[in-house]
């Protein structure tokens, strides 16, 4: 996924032109990673979200499709990560054809990365 604003970055780990789709660490330390979005509705398939730690899995889930209502996601994990290392959003789906996701007010999708210790 591609995320084109910022609500704050203060360490300068996402560029909104150079690689959009990660945060790239500045400050070796343990983080707080969290991501949020939603697919649109459909009642085909299964829907996925992963969080990658440069090129590895490092959380990941799966929910079944939603008829009626978007197929939510609230992921997150706590991982020691070094410096230059990046943090990537993928979501797969298989419905079929091609779904959206959603991105409108308050369902736009959001990305963090906080040092915690």
């Amino acid at each position: 996924l591609i995320f084109d604003t910022e609500d704050y970055d203060t360490d300068g780990m996402h560029d909104l032109v150079v690689d959009p789709d990660r945060i790239t660490i500045k400050t070796a330390g343990t983080y707080l990673i969290v991501f949020h979005g939603h697919f649109a509705p459909n009642a085909t398939g299964y829907r996925r979200c992963y969080i990658y730690r440069t090129t590895r899995v490092i959380a990941e889930t799966r929910k079944d499709a939603q008829a009626l209502t978007w197929t939510c996601f609230d992921l997150s994990t706590i991982y020691q990560c070094t410096v230059g290392e990046y943090l990537r959003i993928r979501v797969r789906q298989n419905s079929g054809a091609p779904l959206n996701f959603e991105r409108a007010s308050h369902y736009t999708p959001f990305f963090m990365a906080q040092r915690i210790g």
